[in-house]
């Protein structure tokens, strides 16, 4: 961070400053003072009023002078949401100022006459003010000028108060120094803990903190303590010794800075005993400026920090802020670190500077970045504790390319404070020890990989007390090559050398002052130094081949510098910027400087390529090229206005005595414009531009003053308009299309093709072309229509495939021949998408019948595999299909078995699948109804095997013994489960017929369970001749066991015992078929021994065979009258 004095202020009349504030969100700074004195200025510094130089203008845009204070204005706060200025003065008189058709007005007044206004803040939101006075009083206000409630704290004075950043809280300061807790509402909650009690100073609390982890509550003591914590229950707050007799304090516009004014602690006076500290969070000081005057009596912060205004005594000071933002720059991409309010992850923009392409990474926690090359290094904290577990490290080090894509990662335990990159390592310190990592990039890792090297895993921590005796902290970093020096606190150099496998220490200096940052030129023999005040020092290296020695300083300084940067192709050549100056140097000599206060990014063929990172933070989601800066060094301006203005031979001298690559070029491209071969020749020597020597080859073949000369060089500056009309107009065509097909315009080629007589050769290369330029861009639809034109299938096919038009590509296949190799191509392409019909088709014309095969296996068309496995004669179809069926089975998905074996017009196999799976359910009992829709299914999958035409047939290893009559389970179940409901349902008569019915499934069935159910029905019905039987059948079960059966004989003698074994039930009806009549449950004549169909709707037995519904499905039988009011067959559930 560099601080710097950019602007002086005079209040007229020389009239003393009280107060001063700045409006973040307008730019508008109030300052109030004696005799009522109140002014509003705007200074504009934004992006629209930078110059091409970097600098921003601080215009005075506005200047108003605001009358109603008779008193000295002491307080001025802002209410940047509403665009309001509240003041007060030392009589208590409070304005409300409002800002209406570009000038400032009075909007209302208060004035308690009591006592002294000692603060007022707004909260965050700007909807709440809160007013305190010394006397205790405290007033709470809404923004449109309501009270919203009052008090008057007894026995205290008060001197300051704050809202906390979600408004529910407010601080008040006392007079004695202490500091008292109130809710919203005014109700008090506690006295804040206080380390070094004191008269206060400041009671400062940020708002919109985006590292709670860090302090955002600062008390200041007029002691010169300063009290830093988290929050009102920080127990562990931070103190800090100011060393300074303080006025005021203000965080910045994130909260990551303190800045406090003050004076300072030496009594004896001086013109420049006022001073600001400026402070991080944790308390860490880190800067001191020193400021002119005598009294200072407040200051604040620009909107975005980037500028500082004080008050003291009749003057307004304007600082310009340098901060060290977290940022590099590398291959025309620009990488920076941002935030967005309230939000905690951190956010790394990569903004291609050349294209305009920006892409964000979002970080949890970055800590630094540095670059080298192609590539830059993210430091970042790791916030996974599962991988902070894993590899015991809190850090992490991602390597991205220009696009932000990480290319290589490094877990690491040493927190990378600092970071430096090489061309092939990564270094990071931390307090006093540092790490080297060997990264790899896609070009070194094939290189390695070619050459056998095995990569290390595990990375070494170096630490710096065994080169340096005593304790030292790391403070700055610089590498290059295969030089690595740090610096340290305690004003040592240190050097270590990178050339081999390890690293080797070469040796350290003792400087005179402490360096902060620091940085090598091209070839290493010479390090820039900045110390903490801004003092530039050289040191020369001593290089011999690899190895290098720490030279001495030279007599070389510079003050007040806050950024340099070396040439890249000159170790003699550097820019650095003073303030708002840059200066270039060559040879220690300095140029005339250029006004400037960019960030330099790089320095490179005499160019300085800077920007204005500050205004590129402001919206750093959209950064403007505007805040971009190209600046040429005065050798580079000197040789293109002696071209301009004198000539090329006159020039030649000055770049003689000036010597560049850079220079020599420009002074061949002025040789070239002026067809001055033989000069423009020396100088492309003179550059070792052997590509432009050979274009002066050529040309020297050419005719003197021939039209194809022009041409030439027009295309060589690039100009290929201009060259294209002047070789039509010297009748050269060819060179014309030659000239468009290097710079790839194949739209203007196929033109020029049009205008004149071409082979279809030469057609079809530029329609081929031209298609590739549309596929390049994934523009498919115009590419087909070239690739069409041009007859080239391999290309169509392609993009046909990513149009998804497989109509157009099923029909390509047609055209093609059967050897052709694209039909392949293509059937693994209707493959890739499940198009298997097409795909078979595809395989079969080019006669690979096993690609075919495994097509249908792949995309489950059994069916089809089954059939052409019969046209190939391919039997391992069967035990793919059975071993995917038994894969199926084993985690559990028959239905999925059961499809399968449909899909493949197995529907004998399925319904066998089905009958298992029902026979293993019936051994569990569990479902009666799972039960009976199973063997309906399957009963359903053979009467559809029945219809199908191409039954295709595997070998079972086991057959059903339901297959050959497959509704005989379901029927079983079906009267079952009906005897159960009738039960339920009370209906007698309709279950004595039901489970009678059942006697007929007692294989399927249990038959302890269909007799017990026989025998309660009877029963029930007092039919106890058919109870007799049913307990005669019970005790004759073989597989009851001994108690069952004597259980069943002694419940059949007390039964029999009341109840003689005779039907009491008479109800009988005249069998249709002999006329004798029988029971109108019995499912059978005793006579003609006719069996009689059973209604699937009731149980009962159908005599009358005119009123019977037959279902289409199953075709079993129902009584009319019992289906009427069905929708669907009692037993299969087809739809009626």
């Amino acid at each position: 961070m560099f601080v710097y004095l950019s602007k002086k202020i005079a209040i007229p009349n020389g009239i003393p400053l009280k107060c001063i504030a700045w409006d973040k969100e307008n730019g508008y700074l109030a300052c109030g003072g004696d005799d009522g004195l109140l002014k509003i200025v705007r200074l504009d510094s934004n992006q629209n009023s930078v110059n091409s130089s970097g600098q921003a203008q601080s215009n005075l845009s506005a200047n108003q002078t605001l009358e109603g204070h008779n008193g000295s204005v002491s307080i001025a706060v802002w209410n940047e949401t509403s665009q309001k200025l509240t003041t007060s003065d030392q009589n208590g008189l409070i304005i409300v100022w409002v800002f209406f058709k570009g000038t400032w007005h009075e909007e209302m007044i208060n004035n308690r006459n009591k006592s002294v206004v000692t603060g007022m803040t707004w909260n965050g939101d700007g909807q709440k003010i809160c007013i305190v006075y010394e006397d205790g009083a405290v007033i709470v206000g809404s923004v449109d000028g309501n009270r919203l409630w009052g008090r008057d704290l007894k026995n205290v004075q008060l001197s300051h108060v704050d809202w906390s950043p979600d408004s529910k809280m407010i601080l008040f300061g006392l007079m004695n120094g202490e500091v008292h807790i109130y809710d919203s509402g005014g109700t008090f909650i506690m006295k804040l803990n206080l380390e070094a009690p004191c008269s206060l100073i400041a009671l400062k609390w940020f708002k919109y903190s985006i590292y709670p982890e860090n302090p955002s509550l600062a008390i200041l003591f007029s002691n010169g303590k300063l009290q830093l914590m988290k929050s009102d229950q920080d127990e562990n707050p931070i103190i800090v010794e100011t060393q300074l007799k303080p006025v005021d304090c203000q965080w910045n516009h994130d909260g990551t800075i303190l800045a406090i004014a003050g004076h300072s602690s030496d009594t004896n006076p001086s013109p420049t005993q006022n001073t600001m500290n400026f402070y991080s969070p944790l308390g860490k000081l880190i800067r001191t400026m020193k400021l002119p005057g005598h009294q200072i009596t407040g200051l604040s912060w620009e909107g975005f920090s980037l500028r500082l205004a004080f008050s003291i005594d009749s003057f307004i000071y304007l600082a310009q802020v340098k901060h060290d933002y977290m940022w590099t720059c590398f291959s025309n991409t620009l990488v920076y670190h941002f935030h967005k309010r309230n939000k905690p992850e951190s956010y790394v923009m990569f903004w291609d500077t050349k294209n305009n392409e920006r892409y964000v990474k979002q970080v949890r926690q970055f800590i630094g970045t540095a670059s080298c090359g192609d590539h830059c290094v993210l430091a970042t904290r790791l916030d996974d504790e599962e991988i902070q577990i894993s590899t015991q490290c809190d850090f992490g080090l991602i390597l991205c390319n220009a696009l932000g894509t990480p290319v290589d990662s490094k877990y690491v335990s040493l927190e990378p404070r600092l970071v430096a990159m090489t061309s092939s390592h990564v270094v990071t310190a931390s307090g006093n020890s540092f790490m080297l990592w060997h990264y790899r990039t896609p070009r070194s890792q094939t290189t390695i990989d070619i050459a056998g090297i095995k990569r290390e895993n595990k990375e070494k921590i170096y630490s710096i007390e065994t080169f340096l005796s005593g304790e030292h902290s790391l403070s700055c970093v610089t590498a290059r090559d295969n030089v690595l020096i740090f610096g340290t606190d305690s004003r040592n150099l240190l050097g270590f050398n990178l050339s081999s496998s390890a690293v080797q220490y070469v040796g350290d200096i003792q400087l005179g002052f402490e360096p902060t940052k620091m940085s090598l030129n091209s070839n290493c023999t010479k390090l820039a130094i900045l110390d903490h005040n801004g003092v530039l020092h050289i040191l020369q290296l001593e290089v011999d081949g690899a190895s290098f020695t720490l030279g001495s300083i030279l007599s070389f300084e510079r003050r007040d510098v806050w950024d340099l940067c070396w040439a890249m192709d000159n170790p003699e050549l550097f820019a650095l910027m003073e303030k708002t100056r840059m200066y270039i140097f060559r040879n220690l000599e300095p140029e005339e400087p250029v006004v400037c206060s960019a960030y330099l990014c790089h320095f490179k063929d005499l160019e300085i390529f800077a920007v204005s990172l500050g205004d590129v933070l402001k919206d750093p989601e959209n950064p403007s090229k505007e805040d971009l800066v190209a600046m040429e060094t005065k050798s580079l301006r000197d040789t293109r206005h002696l071209l301009e203005k004198v000539g090329t031979n006159e020039a030649y001298q000055f770049v003689e005595e000036n010597s560049h690559p850079r220079l020599w070029r420009l002074l061949a491209e002025s040789a070239l414009q002026q067809y001055d071969l033989q000069a423009a020749e020396s100088a492309f020597v003179r550059c070792a531009d052997f590509a432009s020597l050979q274009l002066l080859h050529r040309l020297k073949n050419l005719p003197v003053g021939s039209g194809i000369i022009k041409a030439e060089v027009a295309a060589y500056f690039h100009k290929f308009d201009e060259a294209e009309s002047i070789y039509l107009e010297n009748d050269r065509r060819d060179l014309a299309m030659a000239l468009r097909r290097k710079l790839g315009d194949w739209a203007r080629v196929s033109e020029l093709q049009n205008a004149a007589t071409t082979t279809d050769l030469e057609n079809k290369s530029t329609y081929n072309q031209m298609g590739n330029f549309f596929c390049d861009r994934h523009q498919y639809a115009q590419a087909s229509r070239y690739y069409k034109l041009a007859e080239n299938n391999e290309k169509l096919v392609d993009c046909y495939y990513n149009m998804e038009d497989y109509e157009n590509l099923e029909k390509l296949i047609d055209m093609l021949d059967e050897r052709d190799p694209l039909v392949p191509k293509i059937a693994s392409m209707f493959t890739s998408v499940g198009l298997c019909e097409q795909a078979v088709q595809c395989y079969l014309k080019c006669n690979q019948m096993k690609a075919a095969l495994d097509t249908c296996v792949t995309l489950h068309q059994w069916n089809m595999a089954v059939e052409l496995s019969r046209q190939i004669q391919a039997p391992e179809i069967a035990s793919r299909l059975v071993s995917h069926a038994d894969r199926l089975l084993e985690y559990g998905k028959i239905s999925d078995a059961v499809e399968l074996f449909r899909k493949a017009n197995c529907h004998r196999e399925a319904a066998n699948l089905l009958f298992q799976v029902g026979e293993q359910a019936i051994k569990k009992w569990n479902d009666p109804l799972k039960i009976k829709k199973l063997f309906v299914l399957a009963a359903l999958l053979t009467e559809e095997a029945k219809n199908v035409t191409t039954q295709n047939s595997l070998t079972m290893e086991r057959v059903s013994k339901f297959l050959d009559a497959p509704w005989r389970p379901a029927e079983a179940w079906h009267y079952f489960i009906l005897a159960q409901q009738q039960f339920q349902q009370g209906k007698l008569v309709a279950v004595m017929a039901t489970t009678i019915k059942l006697q007929d499934y007692t294989d399927i069935l249990d038959e302890e369970t269909v007799f017990s159910m026989l025998a309660l029905a009877s029963a029930l019905n007092k039919c106890f001749n058919v109870c007799s039987k049913a307990f005669t059948c019970l005790e004759s079960i073989p597989a009851l066991n001994h108690a069952d059966r004597e259980n069943y004989s002694l419940l059949a003698l007390e039964i029999f015992t009341k109840y003689p074994p005779k039907d009491g039930r008479s109800s009988k009806i005249e069998c249709p078929h002999c006329s004798t009549d029988i029971q109108d449950w019995s499912n059978s004549c005793p006579e003609c021994n006719n069996r009689f169909a059973s209604c699937v709707a009731t149980g009962r037995p159908l005599m009358d065979t005119s009123l019977i519904w037959s279902c289409r499905v199953c075709k079993h039988s129902a009584a009319e009258h019992d289906v009427v009011t069905r929708n669907s067959c009692p037993l299969c559930h087809s739809s009626i």
